[in-house]
């Protein structure tokens, strides 16, 4: 990924009787992990299991679920300045930036996909649940269905109080000391924070 700077893992989970005849189109589902996570979280805690039980009760479309990893703390955005623990890392990560126009785009350009709104919905859990509302707000008209499980929406809650929390928790997933790389500092760079927030 060049927005990212490394190579990011995908993680892809096709329908059962997948056909990459271009004659058939299948809808894409990005599911998105949580933070200290992978993009085999929810294959883990059997995501597919579910995925292919739903569909067939509530007879929806094969789909196509793309699972990609943001790293421990990425929250889905083009962060403000680089990770503390990568210093080698010379240009700020921008995971917002890889998954809106450099995965989706190569899953298009890769899959017989309905690459259109009506061909696309967003879901995550907690900052992958921000990730999902986040990227969703950024780029109306993207995505047909959004949905967030626990989801960290409202990054700029109550600021600058909520903000502090959050840069506070980050040694939690960093084993670091607190970092202000990714939204900058909630009090004086709240347009960074107000940016993505959904």
């Amino acid at each position: 990924s060049p927005a990212v700077g490394s190579r990011v893992q995908v993680y892809l989970l096709l329908p059962r009787h997948y056909s990459a005849d271009p004659a058939h189109r299948y809808h894409v589902l990005y599911l998105l992990h949580g933070a200290a996570g992978s993009q085999v979280d929810w294959i883990a805690h059997g995501a597919q299991r579910l995925i292919d039980s739903a569909g067939r009760r509530a007879h929806l479309p094969p789909t196509i679920t793309v699972m990609p990893d943001d790293g421990l703390e990425g929250f889905y955005t083009d962060w403000y300045g680089t990770d503390p623990l990568n210093p080698a890392e010379t240009v700020a990560p921008g995971w917002g930036t890889f998954e809106s126009d450099e995965l989706l785009p190569y899953i298009d350009a890769h899959y017989p996909t309905i690459a259109s709104r009506r061909g696309r919905a967003i879901a995550g859990l907690s900052m992958g649940g921000f990730g999902a509302t986040s990227l969703a707000a950024r780029s109306p008209g993207r995505y047909a269905a959004v949905g967030s499980f626990s989801g960290a929406v409202d990054t700029d809650y109550d600021s600058p109080y909520e903000n502090l929390v959050l840069v506070g928790t980050s040694p939690a997933f960093t084993a670091n000391v607190p970092t202000m790389c990714i939204f900058g500092d909630p009090l004086t760079h709240r347009i960074g924070w107000e940016r993505v927030d959904p």
